[in-house]
């Protein structure tokens, strides 16, 4: 447990952080299937923490997307799940690492960017927010995912 930036309360909070996986079936069941714990960097420093903290089998640290591509090469490698989406919010998305790992595995990828994420389009280098607003409202359709 440590202060530290968390999506869910929206702020930096005393907190622990975990990595999740979840299969989402055709027919809209869904069910988890992994999970990692997220340690803060600073642990890794203090050995001693670690022991202290019944946490010492987590040798090395680990990044949340590092920790969620792990549970991605799981998934994939395991004979009974077929899958070939991921998704995942920017703290995925604006991990190129990730989104690369995710295409030499073949998975499709639908990931959330931060707004000032520097991307390319049609060969011209620009950020995400400037080129959203630079379409047509109509060009937008929107989709529920659930619920």
């Amino acid at each position: 447990m440590q202060r530290q930036c968390t999506g869910t309360a929206g702020k930096i909070t005393n907190c622990q952080i975990g990595v999740f996986a979840a299969y989402a079936a055709p027919d809209g069941s869904r069910v988890m299937i992994d999970r990692e714990l997220h340690l803060p960097a600073s642990w890794f420093a203090e050995p001693a923490q670690l022991v202290a903290a019944d946490a010492s089998q987590y040798a090395v640290f680990a990044t949340k997307p590092e920790l969620a591509w792990t549970m991605i090469e799981r998934a994939a490698d395991d004979v009974l799940l077929c899958f070939g989406w991921v998704r995942g919010d920017e703290a995925y998305g604006d991990n190129t690492v990730l989104r690369q790992q995710c295409l030499s595995r073949g998975l499709n990828q639908v990931f959330a960017v931060s707004h000032d994420h520097p991307i390319t389009v049609a060969g011209i280098k620009t950020r995400a927010d400037i080129a959203v607003a630079a379409l047509d409202r109509a060009a937008w359709q929107r989709y529920s995912c659930g619920g």
